[in-house]
């Protein structure tokens, strides 16, 4: 496991928010108030304050510790919590006294329980490489979570790695996975390492960002079998972060590190296609994909599938996209669609929309017509979209009813009917489409289609599109969780 220590957070992070750590006091003159303290007197005070924070940091970033050290100690005894870190920087590090790993973590507990996030994570570093303490995997690992969660890019590629190795914590590959990308597509990483703002503390001794010896760490601890270096070697050449970008190196160590995980496979598939500053490989990510569809892995038998119908250089032909799913089923056929319309390939999802639509398929009809009421891809035909929507209505389609009520209100396709609106628009309110439970708070609101205006019935419904939004909030964040 590597731990991370941001140093120049000392005097960067720390100085920004130094102004405003000594509280002020505001009187309020009452009258009657015998208080006699003038705001110039409270002026004066804070200037003073303010000066002893920037001499001691001044101090500090000139490298004169010896008198940096009384300086922040006098902080320190008025309750400055940055002060307290600092102080743990000195005695961590020997700069202006001996070296104490005793006092080092002092300092950095009191910074810590003050919500230190920076604190947090040098405290975590001491406990797993048991500098000056007895080694607690458990207690680092927690102090990673908070610190991270405030965030401290150390701590979360830290809490990356314990996951990783399961340190601290049970071995979850998927959760190391996600807070991999989460720091490395960020860039925030990179822009640490380069600015030398974190180093690599290897529970023996502090490596100063050289990203020759950085890979190479990263490399002897890869090959003895730590995932979490076979994670960072892969993401280094992948991101080219101290290191080229090498697809090929980037694909050897993904594979050890996955376990042949056929959900981490499939993510491994999504970042070659889909990742921000990272030229696309289409034939890599349809390796990976293949890769976990083989294990049965729905999801990457149907981006497989998208990747060679849409023609790209994914290196297989048609029947390989047959292979891995089956066209004539027609949830199937519907995933794939629905894939390749996230992917923008609208004209390619359209042909296997309206081909499951002229079977039948409601939802496939909802979205025939939402194609041609949108004027997606050339289509421009109101009466199509009336026809469509109007086929998946009588299928139930609550999705359909909400739209095909908008073309009555508005006259789209044809005659305006505002009474006709409102009844689909219940409709498919009552069936649980929340565009439509905003629109009908909007009915009740303004009194359309012959409903009085009702403010608590027009609030009920508002009420009901805030609760389905919510519910569809904590469903993303569920599937979010899961798949962390």
């Amino acid at each position: 496991m590597r731990c991370l220590i941001p140093t120049k957070l000392i005097v960067a992070g720390f100085v920004v928010s130094l102004a405003f750590v000594s509280s002020i006091p505001i009187h309020a003159e009452e009258p009657g108030s015998t208080n006699t303290e003038s705001s110039t007197d409270v002026l004066a005070q804070f200037k003073a304050e303010q000066k002893a924070v920037d001499d001691a940091y001044a101090s500090y970033e000139i490298g004169d510790y010896k008198s940096a050290l009384p300086q922040f100690e006098a902080l320190a005894k008025k309750g400055n919590r940055n002060a307290y870190g600092v102080l743990g920087d000195i005695f961590l590090y020997g700069r202006g006294a001996k070296q104490n790993f005793t006092e080092a973590l002092k300092w950095y507990r009191l910074a810590a329980t003050k919500g230190s996030n920076y604190a947090q994570t040098k405290l975590a570093n001491m406990i797993r490489c048991a500098d000056g303490t007895v080694r607690n995997d458990a207690e680092a690992f927690k102090l990673y979570q908070q610190a991270s969660e405030s965030g401290s890019v150390a701590a979360l590629i830290n809490l990356a790695s314990a996951y990783a190795d399961g340190e601290g914590t049970a071995q979850n590959r998927k959760a190391a996975f996600t807070r991999y990308v989460e720091v490395y597509s960020s860039g925030k990483y990179a822009r640490a390492r380069k600015n030398e703002e974190v180093v690599l503390y290897l529970c023996r001794g502090v490596n100063e960002g050289n990203s020759e010896r950085i890979i190479q760490s990263y490399r002897d601890g890869a090959n003895k079998g730590s995932v979490s270096d076979q994670f960072e070697m892969a993401f280094s050449h992948f991101y080219e972060v101290d290191a080229a970008r090498n697809f090929e190196e980037a694909d050897k160590w993904f594979e050890l590190a996955t376990g042949n995980d056929p959900d981490l496979q499939y993510r491994i598939g999504d970042l070659y296609i889909n990742s921000y500053k990272v030229p696309d490989d289409y034939q890599r990510a349809a390796k990976w994909y293949r890769l976990a569809a083989v294990q049965g892995h729905k999801l990457a038998r149907y981006e497989l599938a998208a990747l060679i119908l849409t023609g790209k250089d994914t290196g297989f032909d048609k029947a390989e996209a047959e292979k891995w799913a089956s066209f004539t089923d027609m949830e199937e056929r519907l995933k794939i669609a629905e894939t390749l319309y996230d992917r923008g390939h609208k004209k390619e999802a359209f042909d296997l929309f309206l081909l499951a639509a002229n079977q039948g398929n409601p939802v496939a009809q909802f979205r025939v017509g939402k194609y041609y009421l949108n004027r997606q891809i050339g289509l421009d035909d109101d009466r199509e979209a009336l026809r469509w929507f109007k086929m998946a209505v009588e299928q139930g389609s609550r999705d359909a009813m909400n739209d095909l009520g908008y073309m009555h209100y508005y006259g789209i396709g044809v005659s305006k009917n505002d009474a006709e609106a409102v009844k689909l628009i219940y409709l498919a309110a009552d069936k649980g489409n929340k565009d439509a439970m905003k629109n009908m708070s909007a009915v009740y609101k303004d009194g359309i289609g012959g409903m009085p205006k009702d403010e608590a019935e027009s609030a009920k419904w508002r009420d009901k599109w805030n609760a389905a939004k919510e519910a569809e909030w904590e469903k993303m964040k569920a599937k979010e969780l899961a798949s962390s």
